[in-house]
């Protein structure tokens, strides 16, 4: 294939993906790391990670009936339609590197703990529950319920088996790079 070809083929496949992920104006310009907001909370994602931004009110997502709840989900996989419900990819591979940060719906009385900034990956704790037998798992789920600004999170992690040294440093960076808007 010549090179006029393969470069025109590979434009055809990256822009309508680019589309597709919102980034601040400063890093279009190259000045910054993508970032993605979440009510009052704001975290940066390494650019070749996928993005997708949601609104859900299904109790599987929310965990509280009639509620409804935000957040964003990035990855070192692409995102299918409806990531927050696990539908992210047909099976997570075992090299995944997956966050979702969700604006908790409310709940009255409850309230977590305000965390220290900056965040650690390992304030996230294992929470795959009902995911079947550990060594049939493909990944780890962890996660770390907080509060911001009078509002509760959950910061949650799929972190593969065979994930690289790159994408786990990656998963630290986004988790570090949480903080307040």
């Amino acid at each position: 294939m010549s090179p006029f070809r393969l470069r025109h083929a590979f434009l055809a496949v990256v822009a309508p993906v680019a589309l597709l992920i919102p980034v601040s104006a400063a890093a279009e310009q190259g000045d910054e790391l993508p970032s993605a907001k979440v009510g009052a909370l704001t975290f940066t994602y390494p650019t070749r990670f996928y993005r997708q931004d949601f609104m859900r009110c299904d109790f599987k997502v929310t965990g509280v009936h009639g509620a409804c709840v935000q957040g964003a989900v990035v990855a070192n996989v692409r995102l299918g339609q409806n990531p927050e419900l696990g539908a992210s990819y047909p099976r997570l591979p075992l090299t995944v590197a997956k966050f979702e940060l969700v604006l908790a719906a409310p709940q009255p009385g409850v309230l977590g703990p305000v965390p220290t900034y900056p965040l650690s990956l390992q304030d996230l704790r294992y929470s795959c529950r009902g995911c079947g037998q550990s060594r049939l798992r493909r990944f780890t789920q962890i996660a770390f319920f907080f509060s911001a600004n009078d509002a509760n999170y959950w910061a949650i992690a799929w972190v593969g088996k065979r994930i690289s040294r790159p994408d786990y440093q990656a998963l630290e960076s986004i988790v570090a790079s949480i903080h307040p808007s």
